[in-house]
């Protein structure tokens, strides 16, 4: 029992032995109370790093396995703290496989030498969000890659960010197509109806207004009953012929 005390008031031996003990008592009780301090303070910090250790491993696992391609940058400035360029820190998978370029080739180089530009790329909107603290978005044409972007660009550490993109090229062609298509239903000289499966309309062209007398709004989701009064079937059967 390191708290029990040999009482003694005496100044010989025997109280100077005592007096001796009950401190050596003190000091052992004092240094194996730090020691299991200690030990508890190591055991909460190695808990700590594992956790952060298993978290850090998990949020690379998604970085590395994003089907968006992620880069982080730091943004670079003059001495007047003026953003001019940024220099690439890290890559995921995805945008090696999205832009073409390896992550080797461009890690710690600015952006004007990896994408041989003489102006970095979207530096005023990747400026904005660094030096705002704001996340925004875009889609972009990126002329040296002539590729279409969807950009989402967040803050990242203190002074820079992060861009996570997907390459839309073919959603914008498509998107493209459908528009010229539409460009020339609307404004054919001839009369041109889509349908559906189930014979519904699901397009109606302003010639069709005009041969017909009905508006697109009138006829969207209606059938060709419509069209087909009664007592005028071949009438509107000549008609109907001239629509394409």
């Amino acid at each position: 029992n390191l708290d029990y005390q040999i009482a003694t008031n005496t100044r010989d031996e025997v109280g100077d032995l005592s007096r001796a003990i009950g401190d050596m008592a003190r000091e052992l009780k004092y240094t194996l109370v730090s020691r299991g301090k200690l030990a508890k303070e190591i055991i909460e910090r190695t808990q700590a790093e594992l956790a952060l250790k298993e978290k850090e491993a998990r949020l690379q696992s998604l970085f590395s396995n994003m089907t968006e391609g992620v880069a982080l940058h730091e943004m670079v400035l003059n001495d007047e703290k003026q953003p001019v360029n940024y220099q690439i820190v890290d890559v995921n998978p995805q945008y090696e496989n999205i832009v073409g370029m390896s992550r080797n080739s461009i890690i710690g180089k600015l952006a004007t030498d990896a994408y041989g530009t003489a102006v970095a790329p979207y530096l005023n909107e990747y400026a904005t969000v660094t030096l705002s603290g704001k996340p925004a978005r875009m889609e972009t044409y990126f002329q040296p890659m002539d590729k279409y972007f969807d950009i989402s660009i967040v803050p990242w550490g203190e002074n820079g960010f992060a861009t996570i993109f997907t390459d839309i090229t073919e959603q914008h062609a498509i998107w493209e197509a459908k528009s010229r298509l539409a460009a020339i239903v609307e404004f054919s000289a001839e009369g041109l109806i889509g349908r559906d499966l189930a014979n519904k309309i699901t397009s109606w062209n302003k010639a069709a207004t005009d041969i017909f007398g009905y508006s697109e709004e009138e006829m969207m989701g209606q059938t060709n009953a419509l069209l087909v009064p009664t007592g005028t079937t071949n009438e509107v059967s000549d008609m109907l012929k001239r629509i394409v």
